[in-house]
């Protein structure tokens, strides 16, 4: 079973992406070129990276090549928000390295430990806030 998942929800304009276990940078490139690829994917949708459930993803370096392969696959004409819900010390130093480059690629980053947080600054309503931390709690559970 893959260490991650992502799920496309067009009536909120929010592509969800979620990882357990141990993971690495390629798993997160892998899963932006499988989001990338669906027919529901839209440029516009803001982005949600649940973390939480990994214990680890990479190094400083890995960081950079991730930067890399965003700028090559990824042109956006409007400003996206980005939503890393972190679980570790780690992830959090990795989160703060992408948030600074957060304007050379067009995206607004932050990251938080705990998803109200994340979902009240993507502005999303209790009603959407719900559906969201409803799929969480079963993505891995579905995806099997």
């Amino acid at each position: 079973m893959p260490s991650w998942t992502y799920r496309i929800l067009p009536q909120q304009n929010l592509i969800i992406t979620a990882f357990r276990d141990k993971i690495v940078i390629s798993d997160i490139i892998q899963s932006n070129i499988a989001f990338s690829e669906d027919p529901l994917f839209n440029e516009d949708f803001d982005l949600l990276v649940d973390l939480s459930r990994c214990i680890s993803i990479g190094f400083r370096v890995d960081i950079l090549d991730y930067i890399s392969f965003f700028r090559k696959r990824f042109r956006f004409k409007k400003r996206l928000r980005v939503c890393l819900i972190i679980g570790t010390l780690n992830q959090e130093y990795l989160a703060r390295i992408y948030k600074t480059f957060g304007d050379s690629l067009n995206l607004d980053i932050d990251y938080f430990r705990e998803m109200e947080d994340g979902l009240n600054w993507l502005n999303r309503e209790e009603n959407q806030k719900a559906e969201i931390v409803q799929l969480l709690a079963n993505v891995f559970i579905d995806s099997k």
